[in-house]
C-alpha cells in the first residue's frame, strides 16, 4: 500500500503540468508529509523496505535532500540486492551535484 502512494507521489511529480508551479510544489509538499507520518507510525517488518520509501518520498521535491540520501544509504545497507534502491540513491546523489 505504501509502495503505491510512493509510485503516486512520483507520477504527480513527474506528470503533474498545472498553470501555477507553486500549486504543484504545494500538492507535492502535503502529499509527502502525509505519506511520512504513516511510514512514521506504521510498524514496517521490513526496515530495509521502510528506509527506500522513506527516502523515496524524500527525494520527491525538486531539491536535493540530505535526509533522502541517510534513507536510502541505510536501504542499501540493510538491502543490498534491492536495485531500486540503488538507482534511487543515485538520483539523490544526481540531485546534490
Amino acid at each position: 500500500m505504501m509502495r503505491r502512494r510512493v509510485d503516486d507521489l512520483w507520477e504527480l511529480r513527474e506528470h503533474y503540468f498545472g498553470g501555477d508551479p507553486k500549486e504543484k510544489a504545494a500538492r507535492l509538499e502535503a502529499e509527502m508529509k502525509e505519506i511520512l507520518c504513516v511510514l512514521a507510525s506504521s510498524q514496517e517488518e521490513d526496515r530495509g523496505t521502510a528506509a527506500y520509501l522513506r527516502g523515496r518520498a524524500l527525494d520527491a521535491g525538486d531539491s536535493y535532500s540530505a535526509e533522502a540520501e541517510e534513507a536510502l544509504s541505510r536501504a542499501v545497507k540493510l538491502k543490498p540486492e534491492a536495485v531500486e534502491g540503488w538507482n534511487a540513491l543515485g538520483h539523490v546523489f544526481w540531485k546534490k551535484g
